[in-house]
């Protein structure tokens, strides 16, 4: 019985996230800035970003590092396309922003992303308070192979009952190809799978488009030339 309510369960889930299925691809542009804050200035530079935040829009998101990579800040701005990146309201808003943060910070890499549409990602910023954030560089003649990856992954994760990644496509900037955010309500979540039985965690994985759950990982890592891996938090 237990096994058939699980069952259920995951197919209802599976449903309920379908209509999300934009979060595997998306022509809305993105600028991500990577932001090292001199030492002792990061509060400084974190009370800086927050007083641009627009009360409605949570624009900049905002994500601090916790455990991973080098940068203390990830600042996702929509701007939609560049014709509206060049918009007087969003190019001032940046600029005036780093000409105030200044010497706070010593390192800046700005990548532009295209990615899921706006409304989807400021939901899932606003109702979690972590994210697992990974950035991919493919080999060489591997870039579309790694994207078609990362799409079956959400798909994986659907079908196990769990929020899918939203993707991220490089245009042009920083040396990552692909981005993904995972969206979790807190560590406990991230870190706690569900006790799904073996026979349909591996369906799962092979109506996703893998050869079986054990595949997932090693496919991956055949694609990747770098691969860097963070949690973040809202500070």
């Amino acid at each position: 019985m237990r096994h058939l309510i699980l069952v259920i369960a995951v197919l209802l889930n599976t449903s309920l996230f379908a209509k999300d299925k934009a979060h595997n691809q998306g022509e809305f542009l993105y600028r991500v800035d990577l932001v090292r804050a001199t030492p002792g200035k990061l509060e400084s530079v974190i009370d800086k970003v927050k007083t641009y935040q627009g009360k409605n829009t949570n624009t900049p998101y905002m994500m601090r590092h916790s455990q991973g990579d080098h940068w203390d800040l990830m600042l996702i701005w929509p701007v939609h396309s560049y014709q509206k990146l060049h918009s007087k309201e969003n190019y001032s808003s940046i600029k005036n922003l780093f000409l105030e943060l200044d010497a706070d910070v010593n390192f800046l890499e700005s990548t532009y992303m295209l990615g899921p549409n706006n409304e989807m990602l400021n939901r899932w910023y606003h109702d979690n308070k972590l994210y697992h954030i990974e950035m991919f560089v493919a080999l060489p003649d591997k870039k579309n192979e790694l994207l078609k990856e990362r799409m079956m992954e959400s798909d994986y994760l659907i079908n196990i009952n769990r929020k899918p990644n939203l993707l991220f496509r490089k245009e042009q900037g920083g040396n990552w190809d692909a981005m993904t955010i995972g969206f979790y309500s807190s560590l406990k979540e991230f870190s706690t799978m569900v006790d799904i039985p073996l026979d349909i965690d591996n369906k799962a994985a092979i109506d996703a488009g893998f050869q079986g759950v054990g595949d997932i990982g090693f496919y991956l890592r055949s694609l990747l030339q770098r691969h860097n891996d963070t949690l973040a938090k809202k500070p």
